[in-house]
């Protein structure tokens, strides 16, 4: 029998090719643990929905001390992903220039 899905709210705060930070009220799965992220991102004016497999590499206390940063490593990018992350992360890198 299969396990239910279980699915929480987070703000990502940071992200690479390589992975993401995302802010939760609490501590969300263990070290190690596999499973997916799903997020909307713009990226040249189109708006896709990004659903990459992770692992969870750490859990720690938020800074401002409201929840927790969980850092996850995104794994089996697709080259569709690869291609919609970097045009979305060279689009930011033209706006703050």
């Amino acid at each position: 029998m299969n396990e239910p899905e279980e699915n929480v709210a987070a703000i990502i705060s940071d992200m690479s090719l390589g992975g993401a930070s995302a802010n939760i009220k609490h501590p969300f799965g263990e070290v190690g643990q596999r499973g997916r992220i799903k997020f909307k991102i713009n990226a040249v004016g189109e708006t896709a929905i990004v659903d990459l497999g992770i692992i969870l590499r750490s859990i720690v206390p938020s800074d401002n001390g409201s929840g927790c940063k969980h850092g996850y490593e995104f794994t089996d990018l697709s080259t569709h992903d690869r291609l919609v992350l970097s045009a979305y992360f060279h689009q930011a890198e033209m706006e703050r220039n």
